[in-house]
């Protein structure tokens, strides 16, 4: 039996995959909102969704927390968002 591709969809990436993906432990999860626009980190998974969200402007540096620990250099990203 074959499993139903996720969903692709701003609400489904925004409201639902977090919860699901902290469910399953996902250390971090980045989400580029072209809709705000912003740069969405949640970071730190529990059992019903993540502990920490950070927010940042699109362009900005994005600071991915540990076990990444690594800083995104995003100066690219505001030319894809047009």
């Amino acid at each position: 039996m074959r499993c139903a591709p996720p969903k692709a969809t701003r609400k489904a990436d925004i409201h639902e995959k977090p919860a699901e993906y902290a469910a399953s432990d996902v250390p971090v999860y980045l989400i580029v909102d072209r809709k705000v626009p912003e740069v969405v980190v949640h970071h730190g998974p529990t059992g019903h969704g993540y502990a920490h969200t950070d927010r940042y402007p699109v362009g900005k540096d994005v600071a991915l927390p540990g076990p990444i620990d690594m800083t995104l250099d995003m100066t690219f990203l505001p030319d894809y968002l047009d």
